[in-house]
């Protein structure tokens, strides 16, 4: 008689890897019934949207389980039903506990994977994101950015992942202790195929596939994980989009399109930088758009610059680890995991 099947649930949080375990990994093993982000069900995808966005008047919690329930029974044969995603470790939207408790409700028990980052490096990594996709004033001088977010409180707070230990600890209180798992990114970085075996040993298949799959992926020539110091500074001005200054957009854009514009594709740009001109429009998403388009047909011909860069000056950084390290030496001494030897600050 077979086992029953496991469940796992990889939670994040985001800029650990996410994107390449989701898209290029978990979702090609043979044992494994991927149900996370990105899935090809739109029912499913929906579900997982609502799961981690919804207040409790507005979450529908039978549909929900309804939707996973039936992508579990399709799957009889995998050993292992795996969910990923990264909003699942924040409190980007609502309270990470509640998220805890409506997975419980969903799937009953699980294995709980978080992955661990050295502090300022993720700090880095989450800022040129929000800065590229234009949210949480990420236009905003680093420094300043990060002591406005490291400031507030969790809920709806891009830096809410760094609060490792609560959320560790959310999850134990609803999974159990002994059901909470860590990987470090650092391992990934330097020794892939280790990783790979370290996580297939958590999420039980079999090991020698899931070293196959990370060494094929990592051929595989995927988007940088930093943006430019030209598409840094581009995204900087943001703050155009965001304002009521047309006028200023307009000229930016222009100015933009002379520099870096191919023939082919200036006419429609410019058609639709006029028609701003002219109209004036004030909407955001709308101006957004246009921002962003404007960025995607020039990308390829702006300068070749080297990665973007933030450092953080010496008193915040120690405010920083004094601070978030004190909770990276928690998760060690709890769960022994050697962070100081992988170069963490603590």
């Amino acid at each position: 008689m077979s086992a029953a099947p496991r469940t796992v649930i990889h939670i994040g949080p985001g800029k650990t890897a996410t994107t390449f375990l989701q898209a290029r990994v978990f979702r090609n093993h043979s044992q494994i019934n991927y149900l996370g982000k990105n899935h090809p069900n739109p029912e499913l995808d929906d579900a997982i949207r609502k799961l981690t966005r919804l207040d409790s008047q507005r979450f529908p919690s039978q549909h929900v389980k309804n939707i996973f329930a039936a992508e579990i029974a399709a799957h009889p044969e995998k050993p292992v039903h795996l969910l990923s995603e990264e909003l699942l470790g924040t409190w980007a939207f609502i309270d990470a506990h509640l998220i805890a408790v409506r997975l419980k409700d969903v799937f009953g028990a699980a294995t709980i994977i978080i992955t661990l980052r050295n502090t300022i490096d993720w700090l880095q990594s989450i800022y040129f994101w929000c800065l590229q996709v234009g949210k949480f004033n990420a236009e905003w001088e680093f420094n300043e950015w990060v002591r406005y977010w490291t400031s507030h409180p969790p809920i709806g707070n891009p830096l809410s992942s760094l609060h490792t230990r609560h959320l560790t600890e959310v999850y134990a209180s609803v999974f159990g202790e002994e059901n909470i798992k860590f990987v470090v990114y650092e391992d990934l970085k330097r020794d892939s195929i280790g990783f790979a075996h370290g996580i297939a040993e958590i999420v039980g298949v079999d090991k020698e596939e899931m070293a196959a799959i990370f060494e094929a992926a990592s051929k595989v020539k995927g988007e940088k994980s930093r943006i430019s110091q030209a598409a840094a500074d581009y995204f900087r001005r943001i703050d155009l989009v965001k304002g009521t200054n047309t006028n200023e957009l307009v000229s930016f854009l222009n100015k933009h399109l002379d520099m870096y514009c191919r023939p082919e594709s200036r006419d429609q740009l410019t058609t639709r930088i006029d028609a701003l001109a002219n109209t004036g429009e004030t909407k955001t998403a709308d101006r957004y758009d246009l921002f962003m388009t404007v960025y995607k047909q020039t990308e390829r011909q702006m300068p070749n610059t080297p990665s973007a860069s933030a450092t953080l000056n010496p008193k915040l950084e120690k405010i920083l680890v004094d601070r978030f390290g004190k909770q990276l030496q928690w998760v060690q001494k709890k769960y022994g995991i050697d962070l100081a030897s992988r170069g963490y600050s603590l």
